[in-house]
């Protein structure tokens, strides 16, 4: 404990490991050595998580999930890190949709605007259609005109 007071915490796990179990401060050693190792590992694991962070904010998104993901299993702030990694994986995603194409409608799309496929194309319009055999005046004369009655 002397180690750890010291901020000789390596060291301090490595005399701890060294009490065998069956002896009175084996428990003691124990938990001392989990304790130890977690904040051994926090100190390591820390300015990594905090410059995956920075990237993050930076918005290298990528750069922050790479980053992060170098904190092992089983490791003190490894939950922390997975946590990060899924916000950043969600929030990339989202931004990675936004710049995807729009689909393309197939040839046939289920809307169009070819004018010339119907009854509207400009070949419908010929000035054959309005030649002035198909409107003589002979047609309108008064001599063909029919009355009311010769209808019925």
């Amino acid at each position: 404990e002397q180690m750890a007071e010291k901020g000789d915490l390596k060291d301090a796990i490595a005399q701890a490991k060294k009490i065998q179990k069956g002896r009175a401060l084996y428990d003691d050693a124990q938990l001392a050595i989990k304790d130890w190792t977690e904040e051994v590992e926090t100190i390591e694991d820390t300015p990594i998580l905090v410059r995956a962070e920075s990237y993050a904010a930076r918005g290298s998104l990528s750069a922050a999930i790479d980053t992060a993901a170098q904190i092992a299993p089983g490791r003190a702030l490894y939950s922390e890190a997975q946590t990060s990694i899924a916000i950043w994986d969600r929030e990339r995603a989202y931004i990675w949709s936004l710049q995807a194409p729009a689909e393309e409608l197939p040839a046939e799309g289920l809307y169009s605007d070819d004018y010339g496929a119907d009854n509207y194309g400009a070949d419908n319009y010929s000035t054959d259609n309005y030649s002035s055999d198909n409107y003589s005046t002979d047609n309108y004369s008064a001599g063909n005109e029919t009355s009311e009655s010769d209808a019925y």
